[in-house]
């Protein structure tokens, strides 16, 4: 038994979630109430207009969202009666939900009692635009003036990186997800990226008062003509102690937001509280090694896509990792080395896969973050697109891709199993050339060939190859055949996605977990196989009938319960220890400590401050120092209904940055779909999840957040 129950002085973290004490529709009220003296702001909707156009759908899109922002626009100045006219150049704000237009306007003549009554039936509608509002305000900036948020076009952002005649603007969008069944809101912030376009106007920023003197920089985009850039290129650093960049990380972009949101509640005087994480147990032994699954079964076969031709020097790094890769792959704890695999180089790009090899591709270098490309009839040159917008031109024929798109279609995205094992290299036969030099590239190029063979052999583990050796997972109380099921939709278009579905049937006995059939939706055949899937799994849909996006389940075929594990927006992520009121009292209160350091150059990860609890330290502040092994344990709350879990860097936390790390939330249900309440930390099924987190096989180096066994079903859904 390697679930523990953690006792003595617990650390308590404030989540980026905020708890209403009543329902979500009597906050939305009472906060409708309060506001009535800026003018009975009401939530007002129409369909969203259907924008007609003759432009082909492309990557960029940018034209027909901007469109259909002037159509909404125009709609919302002709309500009239409804909403008070804007002046020349004023852009209402906005936003787009359940296929509505949504924004606040003024109803001077609405009765209370009708008004109130819309206001609680769009309950979590109201509550985003109104904070949206605040924002603004707060923050300087007058809301009638403002760009919308939805489809295309400008919500609230904080300035990231980038001054105000940059062109290219790095920044981070606050949202708010209300989740209405559970009684929460949550904060929530995501990267964006913009392009200036032509000689506009500078930006203009507003200032959003964070507390002890300092603020955050609300930007301003009414005035400035942009595009959307791909903000992939610009990610957000999870958690940075260097102080030049602590107030430029998701960590505090979430804190000031969550403290904001608090306070106009507060200020509304409606009952609500701040989440916590308060661990209640911990696990040991939780997370599977990279060392039993470091090797390959069957030959690797190396395709080269490019024009360009292999070099004798191209193979010689693959045809000997001990040289090349000398320091094999870094573990919590170690160093693992790959065995060496058979390689061999295709004569010529193949026509048909086999499951005599695994297949390397080189696709040549990125073209504007993407690899995919297409080749249209006429066309001279291929171009590049997005990976789905490749796969709906193999499924009408409408235009040829690049082979390695081509084969994945083919051989899993369009089939009805998984049963090859390919990967993708985004690399040159000159760059796999350089692989022995000592530069930057070098290293980056060693460790994107590194994951593709681990990716490689998790392909063979679900392609039934070989069994995944978890052998101290098999005592007798533990279930011995799973289905692992999952879901994924993806945007195919304007209005339209693709939903595909998954299941894999594995044992688990003394050799580990081996996969015995694997099923999914194919591309081209998605509605009749998902009614397939639902009739046998009903409870993949909601109350819509509609297949949910990003669910993972695991069922005991012996006794029929079932496993969830939720993940995503709605589930909280760790912000600040309890005792800190904000996250500026947190850092002043370190200053104040530290008293003549003020030159230090970065923040403290003392266990005296533990300034993130589960990061840090489980135990709460001022805790004298002690060994707690945390990279090697998992947190968990139980809850009741559910257990919330914790996955905390391997290697704790690193001062020059660190990933913000997700919680998963996990409930178990009986063979009819009651919820297990009673007993669920002595559930077999719960025991099995908690001890198939992985170290250095998902994340290069670290815990992966993920169950090995989700990570199955995704690479079954989109390899």
């Amino acid at each position: 038994m390697t679930l523990h129950r953690l006792e003595g002085d617990v650390a308590h973290a404030w989540t980026n979630a905020l708890r209403f004490g009543t329902s979500v529709e009597d906050a939305a009220v009472d906060l409708f109430r309060s506001m009535r003296q800026q003018g009975s702001l009401l939530p007002t909707s129409f369909a969203l207009p259907d924008v007609q156009t003759n432009d082909e759908p492309s990557e960029d899109q940018s034209s027909y969202y901007r469109r259909r922002a002037k159509v909404i626009r125009d709609k919302i100045a002709k309500v009239g009666k409804l909403v008070q006219r804007a002046g020349k150049g004023h852009r209402p704000f906005y936003l787009i939900a359940e296929g509505q237009v949504w924004f606040l306007s003024t109803h001077a003549k609405v009765a209370q009692s009708a008004s109130e009554s819309f206001v609680r039936a769009h309950a979590d509608i109201y509550l985003q635009l109104v904070l949206q509002k605040e924002l603004r305000e707060q923050s300087g900036i007058p809301v009638a003036d403002t760009d919308p948020i939805g489809g295309f076009g400008v919500g609230v952002y904080l300035m990231h990186k980038v001054s105000s005649n940059a062109k290219n603007l790095q920044l981070a969008e606050l949202r708010f997800d209300v989740v209405p069944k559970h009684g929460i809101i949550l904060a929530n912030v995501r990267a964006s990226s913009f392009y200036k376009t032509g000689r506009g106007p500078d930006i203009r920023l507003g200032a959003l008062d964070t507390g002890h003197g300092y603020s955050a920089d609300i930007v301003d985009l009414r005035d400035v003509s942009v595009t959307r850039g791909d903000a992939r290129e610009h990610p957000i650093r999870g958690i940075h102690l260097r102080k030049s960049e602590f107030r430029r990380t998701r960590l505090y972009y979430l804190n000031i937001l969550t403290e904001f949101a608090l306070s106009i509640f507060q200020r509304a005087g409606i009952a609500i509280e701040r989440d916590t994480f308060t661990a209640t147990h911990y696990v040991r032994e939780g997370y599977l090694p990279l060392a039993s699954i470091a090797s390959l079964a069957r030959p690797l076969l190396i395709v080269n896509t490019t024009p360009e031709p292999m070099q004798a020097t191209s193979l010689m790094a693959l045809n000997d990792l001990k040289s090349y890769f000398p320091k094999g792959y870094h573990v919590a704890g170690g160093r693992v080395g790959f065995t060496q695999p058979k390689v061999k180089l295709a004569s010529r790009i193949p026509r048909s896969l086999t499951t005599k090899y695994n297949y390397l591709f080189l696709n040549g270098a990125k073209i504007e973050t993407n690899s995919v490309r297409i080749l249209k009839a006429g066309d001279d040159e291929a171009g590049p697109a997005s990976t789905v917008r490749g796969y709906n031109c193999l499924e009408t024929q409408g235009a040829s891709t690049d082979p390695y798109t081509s084969m994945k279609f083919a051989f899993l995205m369009n089939r009805a199993v998984f049963g090859f094992c390919t990967q993708g290299l985004d690399r040159s036969p000159a760059e796999l050339s350089g692989l022995g030099a000592d530069t930057n590239v070098s290293a980056t190029l060693r460790e994107e060939v590194k994951r593709c063979l681990v990716e490689l052999s998790l392909k063979e583990i679900v392609a039934g190859v070989k069994p995944f050796p978890v052998s101290h997972l098999v005592p007798s109380e533990t279930v011995r055949r799973l289905t692992l099921l999952g879901t994924r939709s993806l945007n195919s278009g304007r209005n339209s996605r693709k939903t595909l579905i998954a299941s894999i049937e594995v044992d688990i006995d003394s050799a580990g977990i081996r996969v015995r059939s694997t099923r999914r939706t194919p591309w081209s055949e998605e509605r009749l196989a998902n009614l397939g899937f639902v009739e046998q799994f009903p409870f993949l849909v909601d109350q819509d009938q509609e297949v949910r996006d990003r669910q993972f389940w695991m069922i005991d075929a012996t006794s029929g319960k079932r496993l969830r594990a939720w993940h995503g927006s709605f589930v909280p992520k760790l912000l600040l220890n309890q005792r800190y009121a904000g996250i500026e009292a947190a850092l002043a209160y370190q200053e104040n400590e530290r008293n003549g350091l003020r030159d230090v150059e970065f923040y403290s990860k003392s266990k005296f401050y533990n300034l993130l609890p589960y990061y840090i330290s489980m135990r709460d502040q001022g805790t004298k120092a002690r060994t707690e092994s945390l990279g090697q344990l998992i947190p968990l709350q139980d809850r009741g209904r559910w257990v919330r879990i914790f996955i905390p860097p391997a290697d704790g936390i690193d001062g020059t940055g660190t990933s913000l790390s997700g919680m998963r939330d996990v409930m178990v249900y009986t063979n009819n779909g009651e919820v297990i309440a009673d007993g669920l930390l002595d559930e077999p099924l719960l025991h099995f999840y908690l001890h198939t987190m992985t170290n250095g096989i998902l994340v290069s180096g670290g815990n992966s957040k993920m169950s090995l066994l989700e990570k199955f079903v995704r690479l079954t859904l989109e390899n």
